[in-house]
């Protein structure tokens, strides 16, 4: 799980220079929206549903306490890809029926790190 958050990091890092990298978040039950302009579609490059620690206050309510503080869905890449790469416009639910609940009892938020390419 800490592995996937240092890919998404790495990744965001090293693209090219003229890649315009955008990052859009919600929290648990919220929605994320993503568009691009006519003649590009979306590109993933990361994608994160769950929680960590060094965002243990995001998305966090004066009444819940955080089982888990360290938890990704395994499925959150393979989702944010089926739902929006290749597409103009897509939106994704971030739901425990959407990505699966990696930490049972822990409010969780959804990160998808993407760019708009060129259709070829």
């Amino acid at each position: 799980m800490k592995i996937l958050l240092v890919i998404c990091v790495l990744a965001a890092f090293f693209l090219s220079s003229d890649a315009v990298i955008r990052k859009l978040g919600t929290c648990e039950n919220g929605r994320v929206s993503i568009s691009c302009p006519f003649n590009r579609k979306i590109k993933i490059h990361c994608a994160t549903y769950g929680r960590s620690v060094s965002t243990s206050k995001r998305c966090s309510t004066s009444s819940m306490r955080y089982q888990d503080t360290t938890c990704i869905s395994q499925k959150s890449m393979s989702r944010a890809i089926q739902y929006c790469e290749g597409k103009r416009s897509c939106s994704i639910s971030a739901t425990n029926g959407v990505f699966g609940d990696p930490c049972v009892g822990t409010r969780k938020y959804l990160d998808v790190l993407y760019e708009c390419v060129k259709k070829c």
